[in-house]
């Protein structure tokens, strides 16, 4: 009999036990739909950003290409003679270099080498006085765009195109105001005409000094 109530008692238990075990995976099952399903792994997305930084800074820089030598001539018996680097003059009346031909007097080409925009000046070494002699010399300059040739024109200001700038040394004569630095379009050519008086005494290989300065515009 009391093996009876014994067995009983424990197959009461056990049916208990499973109730109990169901209903708790019931809930269990219940807390994990609320969390939207079971997945295997959480995945937590994030965004950062940083910079990059640089600075180029400007550089005004000219290069200088040529020289102007007119060569070996004569004065007239009595008038004053014109040479000059430009094309319309003829120069070789007298002996001296054709300019128009000879790339030894064909202008001296100023080329802006930095990047940015340049004011180009130059400087004379000496007067007409000191590089001709003479009664009442003459010597002047003017700039034409580009080179010799007229490729990379860079220069938006030009001096006066009638040759009407006397230098004076010590002092800075305006070439091209605003020169370009763009590769295409950065030169500009510096032009020279003398007037030689027919008492212009010998001279050989009189040489003066020409010196370009740059600013940025």
């Amino acid at each position: 009999m009391s093996d009876e109530v014994s067995n009983k008692v424990l197959a009461s238990l056990l049916v208990i036990a499973i109730v109990v075990s169901v209903v708790g995976i019931f809930f269990s099952l219940s807390k994990l739909g609320d969390l939207g399903g079971i997945t295997g792994r959480q995945v937590y997305n994030n965004t950062e950003s940083s910079t990059s930084n640089i600075t180029i800074l400007g550089v005004v820089g000219i290069s200088v290409t040529g020289i102007i030598d007119f060569g070996i001539g004569i004065t007239a018996e009595t008038q004053t003679i014109t040479v000059a680097t430009f094309p319309g003059y003829n120069n070789t009346a007298f002996g001296f270099n054709n300019c128009d031909t000879n790339p030894v007097c064909m202008g001296i080409v100023v080329e802006n080498t930095g990047n940015v925009n340049a004011n180009v000046s130059v400087n004379f070494s000496k007067t007409s006085a000191e590089f001709i002699g003479g009664t009442v010399p003459g010597l002047a300059f003017n700039s034409t765009n580009g080179d010799t040739l007229g490729n990379q024109p860079g220069c938006n200001d030009l001096v006066n195109s009638s040759f009407l700038v006397q230098p004076t040394p010590g002092a800075l004569k305006k070439l091209c105001g605003n020169l370009s630095y763009i590769d295409s379009a950065d030169k500009v050519t510096f032009e020279m005409i003398l007037e030689i008086p027919s008492d212009a005494p010998p001279v050989i290989n009189s040489q003066a000094t020409l010196t370009f300065f740059a600013q940025q515009t």
